[in-house]
């Protein structure tokens, strides 16, 4: 379940904040006697905000249904500013661009797996704001000093690899045909799919990631942008039929429904509602770990699925002529959706409260410095 965000407020956003301005000012405060002594405590207040920068990223979490400001992630990017050294601004840059591309990609990404209407404007922020912070991470760690270790540098390399092909993957999907943060030439169908396919291969090499819950997301964000590209098949291909147990949970569990949405795209409604009736019955046991209300909005976003799948084949068949088949579709669709004729809203679905599974605590890669660098200050 979605963790309880933190603003920039709070006492600990307010303390870390003030890192870089307190290391500045501590050491000309101090006589030089105790310049060393001074150094290695800023050191530490820096480490301490690092650390502390891990934690708010690793709690922070944005209800999808609902506009948050992006001020938590601005403060990670406002210490990243005022860092001392590159292996600091790096890792904070780092935190801010998993802050941006995991927390709040989460929201307008949900609208998407539960094939309502994406709030594009707040995914190509979200994206476009978290590719910013890995130009500046890339920029940083090119000018870390020599004493810095290769395993250091291979580690934020890849961290910062990572997260930029699922950022890739995030804006493609929110500059789409029609969609305010387009680009020009995006009127054209073709580009567009395009644009999605050729982000596509970036983020195929994390599909076999050692880690399931990475290599699961790269998955589920593979099959929607094929599937948005107008490629179903690959989606198919790529989400292979699944009813065994859930691996990473809110993950594995849209990636079957994507797989029910691609065989409804290929017009193999009969499998796309076989699928997701088979889906409906096991919702609870895959869900085990989840509370009660979390399952009952699985069980809503099931539903509302198994009505779109009903609503498009009754489209299929009214075009085809077959206007007896297409009441009988429609008739099934308002017994299930009940009472509540109609879809569902947003806030009674089941959402991600992040857009990668799996991801670990990053730990610091920052180190105290040694008795040279503090006496060369």
């Amino acid at each position: 379940m979605p963790d309880k965000g933190m603003t920039s407020s709070t006492p600990h956003t307010r303390h870390y904040a003030c890192h870089a301005t307190s290391m500045r000012g501590l050491r000309s405060s101090l006589p030089r006697r105790s310049a060393k002594a001074a150094y290695y405590f800023a050191g530490s207040l820096l480490l301490g905000a690092l650390a502390q920068a891990t934690a708010i990223e690793t709690s922070l979490a944005y209800p999808p249904t609902t506009s948050r400001p992006d001020k938590p992630c601005q403060a990670l990017i406002r210490a990243a500013t005022g860092a001392a050294t590159p292996l600091d601004k790096a890792q904070l840059a780092l935190a801010a661009a998993r802050c941006a591309i995991v927390r709040q990609c989460a929201g307008p990404l949900s609208l998407e797996l539960n094939g309502l209407t994406t709030d594009r404007a707040a995914l190509a922020k979200a994206a476009t704001d978290g590719k910013k912070y890995l130009d500046i991470a890339a920029d940083a760690l090119g000018r870390l000093p020599a004493d810095v270790d290769e395993t250091r540098r291979r580690t934020l390399q890849d961290r910062i690899d990572m997260l930029r092909a699922f950022a890739d993957v995030f804006l493609a999907l929110a500059q789409r045909a029609g969609s305010p943060s387009a680009p020009a030439d995006s009127d054209d169908a073709a580009q567009t799919a395009k644009r999605l396919t050729d982000a596509c291969v970036g983020l195929a090499v994390f599909v076999d990631d050692p880690n399931p819950g990475i290599a699961q997301s790269a998955k589920l964000w593979q099959g929607v942008a094929y599937r948005q590209a107008g490629r179903p098949d690959r989606t198919l291909n790529l989400l292979l039929p699944a009813i065994a147990s859930l691996r990473s949970s809110r993950v594995d569990f849209f990636i079957r429904l994507e797989r029910c949405r691609a065989l409804s795209n290929k017009r193999l409604f009969i499998a796309a509602l076989s699928l997701v009736m088979k889906l409906e019955k096991r919702v609870n046991v895959w869900l085990a770990s989840e509370d009660q209300q979390a399952r009952t909005r699985a069980a809503d976003s099931l539903r509302s699925l198994h009505a779109d799948i009903l609503r498009r084949w009754a489209v299929d068949l009214r075009t085809s002529g077959h206007e007896d088949r297409a009441k009988a579709a429609e008739a099934e669709m308002q017994r299930v959706l009940g009472d509540r004729g109609e879809a569902a809203r947003i806030d009674q679905l089941l959402t991600l409260d992040r857009t990668i599974a799996g991801l670990p605590a990053w730990e610091n890669a920052g180190k105290a410095p040694t008795t040279r660098q503090a006496e060369s200050q």
